[in-house]
């Protein structure tokens, strides 16, 4: 199984979870992987619904609790997805690109509309599922589109409208096999 991984991903077998959350708690899991692109995120999730391996998506950690039990799949993390451009006023950020480094740039820039996002200390692409919000705002306010694998493993694009941002909630926090890319 670790071979296969390899081919698409960064791979840490018996990998800790402890520096994983902000709380430094949590077990370990069997495989830790880290794709480096979205293809390669394709391939990896096609290998574990294959082989029927369970596996969960992990942000940034920082609005999470991991138990301390051994989790006997694969934890998948999207920091390799940290890319960001600008143009003009219009912000394109990978799913791993801490949102807390993203609102202190944009507002260095000139850029307004994150700042409610300097003190959050997730992931975009984690925060942008869950409507991570502060100061009487959040996500839903500043994002346009969202980039996102379906459960059909293709990329597609979801609009304001169709993500139906609530109060800390969203589609994609309600359907968990999509997969934010970017923002």
């Amino acid at each position: 199984m670790k071979e296969q991984l390899e081919q698409f991903a960064e791979v840490e077998e018996n990998a800790s979870l402890v520096k994983l959350n902000t709380y430094h708690i949590g077990g370990i899991t069997k495989y830790l992987v880290r794709p480096n692109s979205i293809n390669d995120l394709i391939e990896v999730l096609r290998i574990l619904r294959e082989k029927e391996i369970p596996y969960f998506i992990l942000g940034n950690g920082s609005n999470i609790i991991l138990s301390m039990d051994k989790f006997a799949g694969v934890v998948i993390r999207l920091d390799n997805f940290a890319s960001i451009t600008y143009a003009g006023n219009i912000v394109t950020v990978g799913a791993g690109y801490s949102l807390i480094k993203l609102a202190i740039e944009t507002i260095d820039r000139g850029l307004s509309g994150l700042e409610f996002a300097a003190g959050i200390p997730g992931f975009v692409g984690a925060s942008t599922a869950m409507n991570a919000g502060a100061y009487n705002s959040d996500m839903s306010k500043v994002v346009k589109s969202v980039r996102v694998l379906n459960d059909n493993l293709e990329v597609i694009n979801l609009t304001n409208k169709e993500l139906s941002y609530e109060y800390r909630d969203s589609f994609l926090k309600e359907n968990k096999s999509y997969c934010v890319l970017s923002t």
